[in-house]
Formats: structure tokens, sequence, C-alpha cells
């Protein structure tokens, strides 16, 4: 890895994870809605599963050490709540989101679309991809667990 080469972090996902849910018409998040847990606990399995993939590829190594530290700010706590990822959600709320909640129970999302795609399309492929794949099993988790509860 070069100096120059700037490596993704769990902020970079974070930022990305919004603007794919922004870009698939989701405006908000509410991290302690059952539903929004489990789809967050996809997330967390898919990050897992993308890191043991890029862990037997000798050359993703760059990319397996940040998967592996984004997994790890992901994953859910002792009590099922995923407070490290909710603590960088709303760290977005300052540049992302309408205003601050301080009920934190939605972090409702105040960018545009349009603003949504320009920033993914400055990610790296397989960085784009990562967040557009986390955000689709994000909601298809929280909506399939609707269906079956109506």
């Amino acid at each position: 890895m070069t100096a120059a080469t700037v490596s993704f972090e769990a902020r970079d996902f974070a930022r990305g994870f919004v603007a794919a849910l922004i870009e698939l018409g989701n405006p908000s998040i509410q991290p302690k809605n059952p539903e929004h847990r489990l789809g967050l606990y996809r997330v967390w399995k898919y990050l897992e599963e993308s890191a043991e993939s890029a862990r037997k590829d000798d050359f993703s190594r760059n990319w397996y050490k940040a998967l592996v530290r984004i997994r790890n700010r992901v994953s859910p706590g002792v009590t099922g709540s995923f407070d490290q990822f909710q603590t960088d959600l709303r760290d977005l709320q300052l540049s992302l989101t309408e205003s601050p909640n301080p009920s934190y129970e939605e972090i409702s999302f105040n960018a545009s679309e349009p603003f949504a795609r320009s920033l993914l399309g400055h990610l790296k492929h397989e960085e784009s991809e990562l967040v557009r794949k986390a955000a689709q099993l994000f909601l298809e988790s929280a909506s399939s667990l609707n269906a079956t509860s109506h």
C-alpha cells in the first residue's frame, strides 16, 4: 500500500451506506426498531462474509483489513444494539441529515438523491458495490419482517 493510497474506513462505509439508502428511496433509519435491527444484523453478517472472502484472496490484503475494521465497527453489542455504527450514523447528522435528533429514535437523511448518487460515484467500484449491497440487504430484511408481521 503506497502512502498516497487512502483506505476505506468505517466512517466512509457509514456515509456510503446512507447514500445508498437515499438512492434506494429510504429517507431514514430507526436503530431501535426490531426490523431495522434485523437489517443491521444482516449488514454485519454480509460484512463478515465479505471479509472472509477477501481474506482468502492474496491480492485483497488491504481490502480485507478495511472490511475487518468496518465489520468490527458495525458489529452488534451484547444487548443486540449497534451502538458504534449508530454513533457513526448520528455523526453524519451534521452533514447528511436534516438536524441532530436528540431522541435518536429515527435518524432522517436530508440529502438529495442526486447528491447521494454523486457521493457513491466517487467511491471505488468495490466500495460502491459493498455499500449498495449492504443497503439492499438492510431494506430487504426490514421489509420482509414487516410483511410477515402484518
